[in-house]
């Protein structure tokens, strides 16, 4: 079977499974509060903020100086004083760091918001079964809604799966716990990430590259014409200048072993030739024999280009064209 047609296979039977439950405790919830949070995140993040009202949430990122990014956080408004975003809990303490340099003169206070449990839903009854339990469900007009001590996020990539924030000893979450027919780990979460080119960056790759590599450009989590913020002069350079060399790619191919973040991806030149061509950000072994990775690959390479990872001469991987729809 090609791979490609198993991928899609794959992402249909887990839309198709009644409910899936997976825990995600390698993401971090950070909470950003003060008179001052939404004026300095205008300054800091990649997004317009009043852009932001209390039923939605977006894709942003915290670059660098020079640009590049830090981290990508998926951010959302819960008053005018008091914002929350999540990001991966690698790269959290620097991010956090960094996020706080300019902050002395600001009323704000910037934290881990501790004591939460993130869980990752979806399947073809998931809508049914929250509804037990939620007023209401988020959906596309409304992509974030709060019940009581939860918070619910909507996402339509690769297919409709919510993420549940609540506090951990709730008992709406105790229940829903029950619920589960199959209980996948976090790498099935990171797989449907890979899938809908959502940039994953943990520490080994903060600071290296700049938003329109990682896809944010695409995903509407940078906004060009907003006033200044911290990287903005020369993320508006590479954009205009078009100095940005890579772009996200989701490749796939057989693979036994686990593929490290930062390992480098080749590509083939011609009949025995490789050259070095890009870098792992995400690696997720679907099965025995299948493996997806999200790469930062050098622009302007073809569709149809072979690669590989750099220690493995077996096995070559391919660009996934389509997303599951």
């Amino acid at each position: 079977m090609k791979t490609s047609n198993f991928n899609d296979e794959y992402l249909l039977k887990l839309s198709q499974k009644d409910i899936i439950l997976t825990n995600l405790n390698n993401w971090s919830l950070i909470e950003i509060s003060g008179s001052d949070c939404q004026k300095y995140l205008q300054n800091q993040i990649t997004i317009n903020v009043n852009s932001l009202n209390e039923n939605n949430h977006k894709i942003c990122a915290h670059c660098n100086i020079n640009g590049k990014v830090y981290s990508n956080l998926r951010i959302f408004k819960i008053t005018n004083n008091n914002y929350m975003y999540l990001q991966r809990k690698s790269i959290s303490d620097k991010q956090i760091k960094e996020f706080k340099k300019y902050s002395i003169f600001s009323d704000i206070k910037i934290s881990y918001s501790n004591d939460i449990y993130l869980l990752g839903i979806f399947g073809a009854k998931t809508k049914i079964k929250l509804s037990n339990y939620f007023k209401k469900i988020p959906n596309k007009n409304f992509p974030l809604c709060k019940n009581n001590n939860s918070i619910l996020l909507w996402f339509n990539s690769p297919f409709e799966r919510f993420l549940l924030i609540t506090k951990k000893n709730d008992i709406v979450l105790n229940d829903i716990l029950t619920l589960k027919k199959e209980t996948n780990d976090e790498k099935t979460w990171e797989a449907l990430d890979i899938a809908s080119k959502f940039p994953i960056i943990d520490k080994e790759n903060s600071g290296k590259f700049f938003p329109q590599a990682l896809n944010l450009e695409n995903l509407f989590g940078l906004d060009l014409k907003k006033g200044c913020y911290y990287g903005q002069e020369m993320i508006s350079k590479s954009h205009f200048k078009k100095l940005n060399k890579y772009k996200l790619h989701w490749l796939t191919g057989k693979f036994n072993a686990i593929v490290q973040i930062g390992t480098i991806i080749e590509i083939k030149n011609d009949i025995t030739n490789w050259k070095k061509i890009g870098y792992v950000l995400s690696a997720v072994n679907i099965c025995s024999k299948i493996i997806w990775i999200q790469a930062v690959l050098k622009i302007n390479i073809k569709q149809d280009s072979i690669f590989r990872i750099e220690s493995d001469k077996q096995n070559i991987l391919t660009i996934q064209n389509e997303i599951f729809a």
